[in-house]
């Protein structure tokens, strides 16, 4: 498989692909930080993507409080689950997700672990990432599901993600962005979203 194959997949998830909330982007943003670690085989844990949206998701529920959903009364659980651990501690809007790790360890161990499981964060995004309109799909994927629903990747796409991972990185903050700031209210510029979604991925 050529490298601009897996581009054009891309590409078409993220202006394409039916978005009605982030979670398409925080997905192409774990698949990044993937290809930026030193993994081994075609299989991502579950329990690793979970971690890496709680990761995505904390500063932007609890810092500045970004909607992430086209419907306000339907945020993804990532985003409500992060507010609701910071209600529950009695956390302020400036303990960061690194606070919380080692502060509150077995929480935020739960909170991963629910993400993770069914009903959490990952059982929505992972079997549409692909879907396009009308049902279509790219010609090639990034990712397969097995019968647990974890994803494996593709022939070729490990190379790939190691690769591009920079690039690929920048293409799912620039799709989120985009994505986020319509409906920011104005005292809530480009910028600020743009250094907040960028901070967790500078932290690799």
């Amino acid at each position: 498989m050529s490298d601009e194959e897996f581009f054009g997949t891309v590409e078409r998830v993220l202006s394409l692909g039916l978005n009605t909330n982030s979670y398409k982007f925080a997905l192409l943003r774990a698949l990044a930080r993937w290809g930026r670690g030193s993994h081994q085989g075609s299989l991502i844990s579950r329990q690793w993507l979970a971690e890496r949206f709680l990761e995505f998701y904390w500063p932007l529920a609890n810092q500045f409080r970004i909607r992430q959903s086209t419907n306000t009364t339907r945020e993804p659980v990532a985003w409500k689950w992060c507010r609701e651990a910071a209600i529950d501690l009695g956390l302020s809007s400036a303990t960061t997700i690194d606070d919380y790790r080692m502060k509150y360890s077995a929480h935020f161990a739960s909170l991963v672990g629910r993400l993770a499981s069914r009903g959490g964060c990952l059982d929505e995004v992972l079997p549409r990432f692909h879907v396009l309109p009308r049902g279509r799909r790219p010609p090639k994927s990034l990712f397969q599901l097995d019968q647990e629903a974890v994803p494996r990747l593709c022939e070729g796409v490990p190379r790939f993600l190691r690769t591009h991972a920079g690039v690929l990185e920048a293409l799912s903050l620039g799709a989120w962005v985009r994505f986020t700031e319509q409906y920011s209210p104005e005292a809530q510029p480009r910028s600020a979203l743009t250094k907040t979604l960028r901070s967790v991925s500078e932290r690799a």
